[in-house]
């Protein structure tokens, strides 16, 4: 899916705007769209990079009325949906990223069979660790365990030195020779750099940020589940 958010939003604002983003997709099934061309269909006249702000964007963001073009071609995707994409762009090393994640599982829980994931890397400057992390978690997808990979990162995002990344990497059994050897590949270094390229074209400046069918939608959302057990505690 590809929709623009700004602030932080509630899982509500998240299903608000899944439930839109599904019918537009249920309609052009119905209309004859191949579901193997339903996103690019979705994309297809969507914007290459950020306008000027509207009056409902934040400076320097995304408008939140425009569809854009986030493309999610050989990016690591959870789960196999039926029609909607969400595209985050996130940093390894950022509190907020991580604090986000409790959302997403809520999302991919409550929208099984209807929502991927597509996972674009954004390491921020002043993150010193997140570029490394990002090139260990995609020479962990290139042995088909970027997932696992991913969530031991955020689960240790204060030890991500290179001992600790080479630690996690056999604790999910990666194939310790090729995984080295990945993290001296300079395509995995430019993959990621061609990530942060993307997410600036589009106006993507911070982590975490949303991209549901080409709307957009930036930080950390807390699902409302965990609201309402800290209310309750």
């Amino acid at each position: 899916m590809v929709a623009a958010f700004s602030g932080a939003y509630p899982l509500e604002s998240f299903q608000m705007v899944l439930d839109e983003e599904l019918k537009k997709a249920d309609a052009k099934l119905q209309a004859g769209t191949p579901r193997a061309e339903l996103y690019a269909a979705i994309i297809k006249d969507g914007l290459d990079k950020k306008e000027m702000p509207k009056e409902q964007a934040r400076p320097n963001e995304p408008s939140p009325t425009e569809i854009y073009k986030a493309e999610v071609k050989g990016a690591p995707i959870k789960a196999q949906g039926r029609a909607g994409h969400h595209r985050p762009v996130l940093d390894f090393q950022c509190p907020y990223c991580s604090r986000v994640e409790p959302t997403i599982d809520k999302i991919m829980e409550e929208y099984k069979g209807k929502v991927r994931v597509a996972w674009r890397n954004k390491p921020l400057p002043f993150h010193d660790k997140a570029k490394p992390a990002a090139i260990a978690a995609l020479a962990a997808d290139q042995q088909g365990k970027f997932w696992p990979m991913h969530d031991i990162l955020f689960k240790n995002q204060q030890n991500l030195d290179a001992a600790s990344l080479e630690k996690y990497a056999k604790e999910i059994g990666l194939d310790m020779a090729k995984f080295k050897a990945a993290l001296q590949d300079k395509k995995l270094q430019e993959a990621v750099e061609s990530d942060v390229a993307m997410g600036d074209k589009l106006g993507a400046r911070g982590t975490p940020a949303f991209f549901v069918n080409g709307s957009f939608l930036s930080g950390a959302q807390p699902s409302r589940i965990s609201s309402r057990a800290s209310t309750s505690s």
